[in-house]
C-alpha cells in the first residue's frame, strides 16, 4: 500500500499544472484519469519489454506446423489493451510464406 501512496503523490505532482486550469471537479477527475491510464500504459509497455529475452533463441518450433524457424531480428509489435495501444519489440522468426511465428510468453 505504501507504493500506491507514492504513486498517487507522483500523479498529483504530474498533473498539478493541469489541475490548476480545471474549472470544476469533473475536469479534475478527467485529467487524473487520463494521467492514470497513460501511466498504466507505460508500465505495461515496460513490463512487456522486460519479458523479451536479452538474447533470443537462435531457432524455435512453429506451434502451427512444427517447422524450425530461425531468429531474424527484433520486430515492432503493438497490443490493443484496456489502457490503449501498447508498443514493444519481440523476436521475429519467419517460418514460411503462409504464416509467421512470433513467440511471446503467454500472460493471460
Amino acid at each position: 500500500m505504501e507504493h500506491m501512496t507514492s504513486i498517487a503523490q507522483l500523479l498529483c505532482l504530474s498533473v498539478e499544472e493541469e489541475l490548476q486550469k480545471a474549472e470544476n471537479l469533473s475536469e479534475v477527475e478527467q485529467e487524473i484519469r487520463r494521467q492514470m491510464i497513460e501511466a498504466g500504459r507505460q508500465a505495461l509497455a515496460t513490463y512487456l519489454q522486460k519479458q523479451r529475452p536479452k538474447y533470443p533463441a537462435v531457432t524455435t518450433k512453429c506451434p502451427h506446423c512444427g517447422q524450425e524457424a530461425g531468429y531474424v531480428r527484433l520486430r515492432a509489435a503493438k497490443l490493443h489493451t484496456m489502457l490503449g495501444v501498447v508498443r514493444y519489440e519481440r523476436p521475429y522468426y519467419p517460418v514460411s510464406y503462409t504464416h509467421l511465428t512470433l513467440p511471446t510468453k503467454r500472460i493471460v
